[in-house]
């Protein structure tokens, strides 16, 4: 499939750069040409013209794109096309697992669309599933500062925090994205599971029970509010809520491990009380 995926993708560039060359020919002087000469600058080299392995690292060929325009003086003056164009070739990149040639695309996204919220978007979601969420955390930083009232881009950040183990900066950041976007509840389950790690059952509770109410149903969201629900001793809500989840992932080991800890309590709640010593 995922083969599939490459060859389709491949075969829309090589037909962007074929209509790109006949537009280039057919129109040199039109006061839009900068574009198509780009998208040559780009992407000439892939696909059909490209061996296998020219196709594998999606060389940029300048000579190539300054035979058709000229020079690469004046190309582009409009930067937003450019980072646009940077972006696709980071995206097809990260397809074709040529994730070093990847992230330089993206650098050349970022230096063409420094002040482009999506650029700073797509480099923060690209270092996140590369594992450098540091570097992540920054990119979000610079998207916030872009677009202050961006939901996504606070509710990224929450999620980061989350992952780094920084529950106090996740739930800051996931109220932010709450109060831009009340009604989204992947939000309230992600700042719910923020308040589980600082301890906090009832707002465990509130904020799984708003997202489960919004639809977003999930085992963790179950098994979650299962333990707060344990904790607080209402034995009744917490086997409800658990045995929904086990429903959903009855192996899950973590549901299993809640499941045995929850029944340990029933008993011990229904154990009579013992006798004193002098009845």
């Amino acid at each position: 499939q995922a083969a599939r995926a490459c060859e389709r993708l491949l075969g829309e560039l090589t037909e962007i750069e074929e209509k790109s060359a006949k537009r280039i020919e057919r129109e040199p002087h039109a006061e839009d040409i900068s574009d198509a000469a780009l998208v040559l600058m780009l992407f000439t080299g892939v696909g059909h013209s490209a061996g296998p392995k020219q196709q594998s690292h999606l060389p940029i060929n300048v000579d190539a794109a300054s035979e058709y325009a000229g020079s690469y003086d004046g190309i582009v003056t409009d930067t937003v096309e450019r980072h646009a164009l940077h972006l696709q070739r980071a995206v097809l990149l990260e397809e074709l697992v040529d994730l070093d040639a990847a992230r330089a695309a993206l650098d050349d996204a970022v230096r063409a669309g420094e002040r482009r919220p999506e650029v700073h978007e797509a480099s923060a979601r690209f270092l996140a599933r590369r594992g450098d969420l540091p570097g992540a955390v920054s990119a979000v930083d610079r998207w916030i500062d872009l677009d202050p009232s961006s939901a996504a881009a606070h509710a990224e950040r929450g999620r980061l925090c989350l992952t780094l183990g920084d529950a106090r900066c996740a739930v800051e950041a996931l109220s932010r994205a709450i109060e831009i976007e009340p009604d989204t509840p992947a939000y309230r389950a992600l700042r719910g599971a923020g308040r589980r790690a600082l301890g906090d059952g009832d707002g465990t509770i509130g904020d799984h029970t708003a997202a489960i109410g919004m639809g977003f149903d999930e085992y963790w969201l179950r098994g979650q509010r299962s333990e707060a629900y344990l904790a607080e001793g209402d034995l009744d809500a917490a086997m409800a809520d658990l045995q929904v989840a086990l429903r959903q992932r009855p192996e899950e080991p973590w549901l299993l491990e809640l499941h045995g800890r929850l029944v340990a309590a029933s008993c011990v709640a229904d154990e009579p009380p013992m006798a004193s010593a002098g009845e």
